[in-house]
């Protein structure tokens, strides 16, 4: 195979594989989004499910009513 031949296909394989690793890494940081914000909503319902143990209504209207 000719020089120019395979250096041609180097590149294509090249330009595939980044454009492989960035769709990978899209993936990827959108999984770790989703992941932080399910573990705030978590946390959030281990506080809720915590004031519901100890009796204090979860939602409860302000004191001035």
């Amino acid at each position: 195979m000719p020089d120019s031949l395979r250096l041609d296909e180097l590149e294509t394989r090249y330009t595939l594989l980044e454009q492989s690793y960035q769709e990978l890494n899209d993936v990827v940081t959108q999984q770790w989004r989703l992941i932080d914000a399910q573990t705030l909503r978590i946390k959030r319902l281990e506080a809720s499910v915590e004031n519901a143990e100890q009796g204090q209504p979860i939602d409860s209207p302000p004191p001035h009513y």
